[in-house]
């Protein structure tokens, strides 16, 4: 009988602290169905896919494998690289390799000296560069200390005898994507619908047109879109749909697509056509989530529209920066607001919603050219608004010596949320690489700007209290310039939401590592018996539970108090009295919508009717709080009260993320729930008119992507 050439392949997710959901492992099924049709002895291949590190753990120590191979990302790489080294002392012999887009390709000498426990690196196109080595080593000429230079297409390695890198051509892709076999429609992926906590994804092209020096997407290498064919992708959706109806138990009902640029083509309207039948046919998928083309027209419009009860963000208009400079340090470029305004109008005729990137710390940004870009975001009413600091990513033009020199940029690592966990005695925790300065923006510059990006998430993104916020843009008051205002009060408050803005100012200047190395030697700490990773949360969600279930009124006071002084730097000092009571009213308001998650933990939870200056609920639910709210007025009694469904939703939530403390619990929530599961349900007095939110599925959100 011929041994078999075992290989494992993992595209490792940590769920040490979190159960995802992640996606099914796509990446790999690709490799494993592309050497399953090109390898000459098929039947000579065992390859197994893996996603959770416990199990491939539990797999290298009973079984070791001639070959592993560890797919390479920001969120997994301490994780890989602590797998790779325990497989060496377990197995000596198994070959490891990695591939992915987290990997640059100059001093590759250096890399790989760092990494003794990894043999080679598949570069570009993983389908080419992994049958090379499977090829190599069932021929048994995969040596790393050979004499001769030896050199494989989309592979990496460092030859030991010769003391040098070897590396082959890298720079050809597939025009006919086809010619990788579907792992969807083979089944190869099948076992992974087992798995609630996993979520399908499709592919239905590679490569982006655009040059974004920040993502990996942005390389010369992937400079053209190939596309997989139209009968392929359709097929696969409908494979998806009907395991879905078949399963006795129901997988997530999210669906992610990976295309950089969702509506660029055509025939996307005909996929999304396919989706949306999917749906109303089988009831998968529920929600979706795709990075649309990047300069949202009418075409992404009319493609979004037809997904409309599937989509939970809306349509996307990522401007990044809004700063000319800026985007041409990055070499994007962005719709002009004259065209946006258009299109917004169109968008609001179909009845979706609009969201926005933008990105602290970009070469060119300087702090004035950052807040009149979210001025500007803001005044153009997009429904959510979110803010990242920029990250140097491997693979990009941003992360080359020649780039970071002539920016200025200056970078320092903090935690990953998440990124860490203890899986079979091994300790991993993962990092994030930030730009802290650069050449126009200085280190205090971006700290300072972090309690803009919290308090943009908290009032704005998270619903917390855009319905003040909405009001005083009515006033002609900007949200970022009452954020200002709010925290130029707050610097020099000696009360409680003073001290509570001052420890968030000093965790934002203390959670920064100068190298991976002495981030991961303090965190994989244990004390208290456990792992001193689990004690980092990211500052925005942090804060927000905090303000949430602690300092619900000292907030409110406070909104009241700064209100006076933004008001009075633009009307006479009658104003603010004369609009004091509605001021009032619409915090009020906001107070009273979210839930106390302690009361349904003790069982208090009791229903509430209060009385208002305003239909809120209606106002928002109508006009998105964009109209004149006089429309509103006349006094209105609601009712806040919890669905049936939506108390299950929380209390399952709860049950399975049952922490001590009550803001860790409402941290989670937020990750694993819909922002609406965070509100009472409403409903007027005299009215069938009810705000009640529906069921969903959680999908991959970027809300522990935000500073």
């Amino acid at each position: 009988m011929v041994k078999k050439i075992k290989v494992y392949l993992g595209s490792m997710s940590h769920n040490y602290a979190c159960n995802g959901p992640f996606t099914h492992p796509l990446n790999l099924g690709y490799l494993s169905s592309y050497a399953m049709k090109y390898f000459s002895k098929p039947d000579e291949l065992d390859i197994r896919l893996f996603v959770y590190p416990n199990d491939i753990l539990d797999e290298i120590n009973s079984d070791p494998p001639d070959i592993l191979g560890l797919a390479s990302y920001t969120w997994n790489d301490n994780l890989n690289l602590q797998i790779l080294q325990h497989v060496k002392k377990v197995s000596p012999n198994t070959v490891t390799i990695m591939g992915g887009p987290n990997f640059n390709n100059y001093n590759l000498e250096e890399y790989f000296l760092k990494r003794p426990y990894l043999d080679y690196y598949i570069v570009n196109q993983g389908e080419t560069g992994f049958l090379n080595l499977i090829n190599s080593y069932s021929e048994g000429k995969l040596d790393k200390n050979s004499k001769e230079e030896i050199s494989m297409d989309n592979v990496a390695f460092y030859n030991t005898f010769n003391k040098k890198v070897c590396i082959g051509d890298i720079s050809k892709r597939y025009k006919e994507l086809d010619v990788i076999p579907s792992p969807i429609l083979d089944g190869t992926l099948d076992k992974f619908f087992k798995d609630k906590n996993l979520i399908p994804i499709i592919e239905t092209m590679r490569g982006c047109p655009y040059t974004c020096t920040y993502c990996a997407w942005g390389d010369d290498w992937l400079r053209a879109s190939n596309r997989f064919s139209l009968e392929r992708v359709i097929s696969e959706i409908e494979y998806i749909a009907k395991k879905f109806v078949s399963s006795k138990n129901k997988f997530n009902g999210y669906l992610y697509l990976a295309d950089s640029n969702f509506g660029m083509h055509r025939r996307d309207a005909e996929i999304a056509s396919k989706i949306r039948e999917c749906h109303d046919k089988y009831n998968w998928p529920s929600s979706i989530w795709a990075t649309w083309a990047k300069n949202s027209n009418e075409k992404v419009i009319e493609i979004a529209s037809i997904l409309k009860p599937l989509l939970q963000a809306g349509v996307t208009i990522a401007y990044e920066s809004l700063d000319e400079k800026t985007l041409e340090n990055v070499r994007r470029a962005n719709i002009s607001l004259e065209k946006f305004n258009k299109v917004r109008e169109y968008i609001k005729s179909k009845g979706l919603k609009t969201h926005t990137d933008v990105i602290l710390g970009l070469p060119g940004e300087t702090k004035d050219t950052y807040l009149n870009g979210l001025r500007k975001v803001t005044d153009q009413k997009f429904d959510q608004v979110v803010t990242f600091n920029c990250r140097l990513l491997g693979g990009t033009e941003m992360n080359t010596p020649t780039y970071i020199e002539k920016h200025g940029i200056k970078t320092k690592y903090r935690m990953l949320t998440q990124g860490y966990g203890i899986y079979r005695g091994i300790k991993s925790v993962e990092n994030e690489e930030v730009i802290l300065s650069t050449s126009t923006m200085s280190q205090d510059e971006i700290i300072l700007m972090r309690p803009v990006n919290w308090f943009l998430y908290l009032f704005w993104n998270n619903g917390y209290y855009v319905e003040f916020m909405k009001y005083m843009q009515q006033l002609g008051i900007n949200p970022i310039d009452f954020i200002l205002d709010l925290m130029d009060n707050l610097k020099n408050s000696k009360d409680k939401m003073g001290d509570l803005f001052a420890e968030f100012m000093k965790e934002s200047e203390e959670e920064w590592y100068n190298s991976p190395e002495e981030l991961y030697k303090d965190n994989s700490q244990i004390i208290d018996g456990k792992l001193k990773a689990e004690n980092f949360a990211k500052l925005n969600a942090k804060y927000t539970s905090k303000v949430v279930f602690g300092f619900k009124e000292e907030m409110s006071k406070k909104l009241l108090e700064v209100s006076q002084k933004s008001i009075n730097k633009i009307f006479d000092k009658d104003m603010f009295e004369n609009k004091k009571d509605e001021i009032r009213d619409v915090i009020n308001f906001c107070s009273e919508k979210s839930i106390n998650i302690s009361e349904i933990r003790e069982k208090k939870l009791n229903n509430k009717h209060k009385y208002f200056i305003y239909d809120y609920p209606k106002w928002l639910k109508k006009d998105n709080g964009e109209a004149d709210i006089q429309k509103y007025n006349g006094g209105i009694n609601i009712n806040f009260y919890l669905s049936k469904e939506k108390l299950n939703r929380i209390s399952e939530a709860m049950e399975i993320h049952n922490y001590k403390d009550i803001y860790e619990v409402h941290m989670k929530l937020i990750e694993v729930l819909h922002t609406d599961d965070l509100f009472y349900d409403t409903k007027t007095d005299g009215s069938d008119s009810t705000t009640i939110s529906t069921a969903k599925d959680k999908g991959i959100t970027n809300w522990s992507l935000e500073s």
